[in-house]
């Protein structure tokens, strides 16, 4: 006879859980080293596994007895004796267990590797009397199977021990029958029969059985999705019927399985996308959804009591930062999910309990199994499992408090508010309010003392900085005088910081989001489509680090939340707000757009929000970042105040919303762009303005940052030249200046073998070099560099200009010529290159042209910008900004750039221009600071200009102003007005003193024979 080994427990344990005892109770089962996995619908016997058992069946298994108190080992892991083996799926009342095991009459024997292997299958078994017996493959035969995980499977027993479901695993479980046994009274032997499947489906199992044996339930696979479906009988099956709202969980991807069936056989639970519990009412073919907790990672639940209660646990975290679990308790009869730690508080008062099952304290807990009616729980906690006895006692269970909210308005202050209470259960008389704060009371508020309010408040002073989180609960009491509690708030999350001056900046590249003090919520929507606000790497070339996301992957209705500190603006008289944005579509780019949007919104209270800015998905550029700056001036100015993102919609389309460089400010850090002038050519502007070191930059690359790696075949190592060529007409705006530097980027592999390229800058006019100087100092390796000329070359419009660079002098195995591909290359001009010192000139595209797929690798930029300047000398080494992002352009004051100028690229064309537009440009940063904008350029009517003629340009600046506006170009007289169009000034200077006027929003109108321009100006 086998031997087992059996565990006492202590001698209290048959008085306090047996099955003739009702008084609530806890206890451990066993000594540690065990898992929980089925208890009989009576409580009387349950059954487990070892740690670190999965589904594995040579494990040991064991069975617990109420009756006696002993968990007894009944199968054990012995690879030399595959007899010993078993692992339990489930047990009944009358000690009948059910599972699987290694059966040595079924031997699987294949080659791998030249390998032999050879080893039992899977194999449904049946363990009553001290007997084990072996419940065969059905109809199936050795050749069906090709894995060890193979075979048979029992998963459920009905109450009278005669039926037994589950499935056959093919294929290391890649397909799956479901099937059952009967028991023969007359041949005494189980009979296996098929169970029908769905219309369409590739196979399915069952998990569940109903205790009179006649209704089972489980899932139909088909292809890569499941659905839940309840046997009514071995050739009769029902597929439940998802709601409208929630038929896209049918789609593809969409597993939904079902997983038990109450011992009376009137409910059904089931799963959405195996992370939604829903019970399903076998009277009423109606199913209710859990509501569940925010951020749940993942769900285990597989136990549902007569009444339609159901316990389980919903998973936090990840292998990477670990996992943890919360579990719960749904009473489907007050239609309410809560804690589990709350059921123990309302049906096992005064119970030591010497396990956690706060959520807190991120606790690895599962409830496994539930008795039929719904008092006696089984369970696990990290490695030691438990039945929990609670009071058959059952009352009505209050409402959560409503609309919990905390506040942090005053420095070290919290408000916390809420809701009045209203549907108070008869029989119950609310006492207080008691409010936690990390799960640690803090204090309460008495009922008769709020009756007249509609919004109670409780403030907790001397907070500290950090995250904290806050609930409420409301506490009763009955007319048997008992003191019950209402389920406690879902925690509200705020962020306590200990300033709430500005400036506020984030760049979101620290995934706590309470550094800064913000408060995520999501307001409306499914906690588990991931709707929350979140960190990702936001691939902005400008910043490569993360950046504030928003995924829109739902189905229903959502807005979520990402809301700021309170920022005080009490002593400021101007506020703006600045930030990247970009909007990306998830898996196609067909999407409907039309409902929905992201807002940015503004509120001094926190509870009544009015939008700033709202971005309909409709009407924003996707692809590109773009970068904005808002005056909030009249909103936010001597006021303290919040701001926050939203996005809310109707989930027709799925996408991404990007923020970063997030700034709230109250000055402008970084002097304005200069120099913005232009040309008109076709119709269109031709906008351009100088760099961080006012110069002009002559170049062709386009707005991107793409650059390709170019080498030469036998040329590598000999001296290569790279220019961009201009013509006359293209040297117009530049004539009499000078080109004092070029900004280049070279790049090449270097080791202690390898030596350092040599390079030179060579400037030819009419095809002579009139300009050659070796670069001594390059920066090499992927960044770009900025060689200052000895002697600075003027621009001759009426002649043929090049701007080289030469390399010579380099590894063979170097290729530090690197270029931007781009369809806005200019063949001849932006592409060409020399292998004999610059006597012949070849073009890119065409060495290409001649490569087969590899045509588009000639549409060549080179990375040459000439600095040209308009003072000869230049006293500093230019140097660019590398903190600048890039530009926006503006033409009346509205932004017409769909996506952000990155910094080397210093123009624009407006290719829509109106008659009498006036541009300016804002220049934006990677650390959020915004420079002042730059003075105005205006053009006239557009089709009274001759092509390639310059407009006369009227320049304003500075804008806004302090003392002085001065006014630069040919104009008869300027008049200023007030914005209610009063002209209090009329001047002929280009001088205005404005140190006398109020602060405030003025036109000034430039007057130069019968033209007019106006153009607006802030007065501070």
């Amino acid at each position: 006879m086998r031997r087992t080994l059996v565990y006492f427990a202590l001698s209290i344990v048959t008085s306090l859980v047996g099955a003739q005892n009702s008084e609530p109770g806890f206890i451990k089962v066993g000594d540690g080293g065990t898992t929980s996995v089925a208890m009989s619908p009576n409580g009387k016997y349950a059954v487990g596994q070892g740690v670190g058992i999965g589904d594995a069946p040579m494990y040991k298994s064991y069975l617990w007895d109420a009756e006696n108190g002993q968990l007894t080992w009944m199968t054990e892991l012995d690879e030399n004796d595959f007899d010993k083996s078993g692992h339990f799926a489930d047990v009944n009342d009358e000690k009948t267990i059910v599972g699987n095991f290694k059966d040595e009459n079924y031997i699987l024997s294949y080659i791998d590797m030249d390998e032999q292997f050879s080893g039992p299958i899977c194999v449904a078994a049946v363990w009553k009397d001290g007997k084990r017996t072996s419940l065969g493959i059905g109809d199936f035969t050795m050749d069906d199977f090709n894995s060890f995980a193979d075979g048979s499977f029992a998963m459920a027993v009905s109450a009278d021990s005669k039926t037994v479901v589950g499935y056959i695993n093919q294929g290391n479980s890649t397909t799956f029958t479901p099937c059952g046994w009967v028991y023969n009274e007359s041949t005494q032997a189980w009979d296996y029969q098929r169970y029908a499947l769905p219309e369409g489906s590739q196979g399915g199992q069952i998990g569940s059985v109903s205790a009179d044996g006649k209704l089972a339930v489980g899932y139909a696979a088909y292809h890569l999705r499941a659905m839940p479906v309840i046997w009514t009988s071995p050739t009769e099956c029902l597929q439940i019927e998802l709601t409208e709202e929630d038929a896209s969980y049918e789609d593809e991807f969409g597993f939904n399985y079902g997983y038990k069936i109450s011992p009376n056989g009137q409910y059904v639970l089931f799963t959405l996308n195996n992370m939604i519990p829903c019970i399903y009412s076998m009277k009423d073919r109606k199913y209710v959804k859990l509501d569940g907790y925010p951020d749940a990672t993942g769900l285990s639940v597989n136990t549902i009591s007569d009444q339609g209660d159901v316990v389980g646990a919903f998973g936090y975290g990840n292998y990477f930062s670990g996992t943890y679990t919360r579990p719960f308790w749904f009473s489907y009869k007050d239609n309410k999910c809560t804690d589990f730690e709350y059921l123990i508080q309302t049906y096992a008062q005064g119970v030591n309990i010497p396990f956690s099952f706060n959520f807190s304290d991120k606790i690895t807990s599962n409830p496994q199994s539930i008795s039929a009616d719904g008092t006696i729980i089984f369970g696990t906690n990290g490695e030691e499992s438990w039945i929990l006895r609670t009071s058959s006692d059952r009352i009505t269970l209050p409402d959560y408090v409503p609309n919990v909210r905390a506040v942090n308005s005053k420095l070290k202050e919290v408000t916390v508010s809420w809701d009045k209470a209203i549907n108070i259960p008869t029989g119950f008389i609310l006492k207080s309010y008691k409010v936690y704060c990390d799960d640690e009371y803090l204090g309460n508020v008495d009922a008769s003392q709020a009756a007249d309010a509609s919004r109670i408040q409780y403030v907790q002073q001397g907070v500290s900085t950090g995250l904290h989180t806050y609930s409420v609960v409301g506490e009763y009491v009955a007319t048997n005088g008992k003191v019950y509690e209402s389920p406690k708030s879902i925690g509200v999350e705020i962020g306590v910081v200990n300033s709430f001056a500005l400036p506020l900046f984030d760049n979101f590249d620290s995934p706590d989001f309470t550094e800064n003090g913000w408060t995520n919520e999501l307001l409306l929507g499914n906690p588990r489509h991931d709707l929350k606000w979140q960190n990702r790497t936001s691939g902005d070339p400008a910043n490569e680090t993360a950046s504030l996301t928003a995924i829109v992957m739902t189905d229903e209705p959502y807005s979520a939340t990402l809301t700021s500190r309170f920022m005080d603006a009490t002593e400021l008289d101007r506020v703006y707000v600045s930030f990247s944005k970009k909007l990306m579509y998830a898996n196609r780019d067909d999407w409907d757009l039309t409902l929905d949007s992201l807002s940015l919104e503004f509120s001094t209270d926190d509870v009544n929000w009015v939008a700033v800015r709202d971005y309909p998905a409709d009407k924003v550029v996707a692809g590109s970042w773009n970068y904005e700056q808002i005056d909030i001036t009249k909103l936010a100015a001597h006021k303290q105040f919040k701001l926050r993102w939203r996005t809310h919609g109707k989930a027709v389309a799925e996408l991404l919303w990007y923020i970063d460089t997030f700034k709230v400010g109250s000055i402008t850090e970084k002097p304005a762009p200069e120099g913005l002038t232009g040309t008109i050519s076709n119709g269109k502007v031709n906008l351009q303005w100088q760099n961080t070191f006012n110069a002009y930059e002559l170049s062709y690359l386009e707005n991107s940052t793409a650059l390709y790696e170019v080498s030469f075949g036998d040329s590598e190592g000999i001296p290569l030249i790279i220019a961009n060529a201009f013509d006359p007409d293209q040297l117009k705006m530049y004539d009499g200046k000078y080109i004092t530097s070029v900004t280049t980027f070279l790049y090449e592999y270097l080791s202690d073998e390898v030596k350092q390229t040599r390079a030179s800058i060579l400037i030819y006019e009419d095809d002579k070099v009139i300009s050659e100087q070796e670069i001594s100092d390059q920066i090499i390796n992927g960044y770009t560099f900025t060689v200052k000329l000895n002697h600075a070359v003027k621009i001759d419009a009426n002649k043929k200009l090049k701007i080289a660079m030469k390399i010579f002098d380099y590894n063979p195995q170097s290729t530090p010529v690197y270029y931007q591909c781009s369809d806005l290359f200019v063949p001849g001009k932006s592409d060409l290159y020399s292998e004999d010192d610059g006597k012949t000139w070849k073009k890119l595209s065409d060495f290409y042209a001649t490569v087969p797929g590899q045509e588009e690798w000639g549409y060549c930029n080179w990375p040459l910008r000439a600095n040209v300047s308009d003072e000869e000398v230049i006293t500093d080494s230019p140097s660019l900004d590398e903190t600048l992002a890039g530009y926006c352009v503006y033409r009346n004051g509205v932004q017409i750039n769909e996506g952000l100028i990155y910094g080397p690229y210093l123009k624009f064309t407006d290719e829509d221009p109106v008659d009498n537009g006036c541009y300016e440009v804002i220049a934006y940063y990677q650390n959020g600071d915004v420079s002042e904008v730059s003075a105005q350029y205006c053009v006239g009517v557009i089709s009274g200009i001759q092509e390639n003629d310059a407009v006369t340009i009227i320049k304003v600046y500075p804008n806004p102003a302090d003392d002085y506006i001065y006014v630069e170009g040919v104009f008869d007289k300027l008049q200023l007005l007030t914005s209610e169009g009063r002209i209090i000034l009329e001047t002929t200077e280009g001088t205005i003193q404005v140190s006398g006027q109020p602060s405030g929003l003025y036109f000034l109108r430039v007057v130069s024979g019968s033209k007019v321009e106006t153009h607006k100006v802030m007065i501070r």
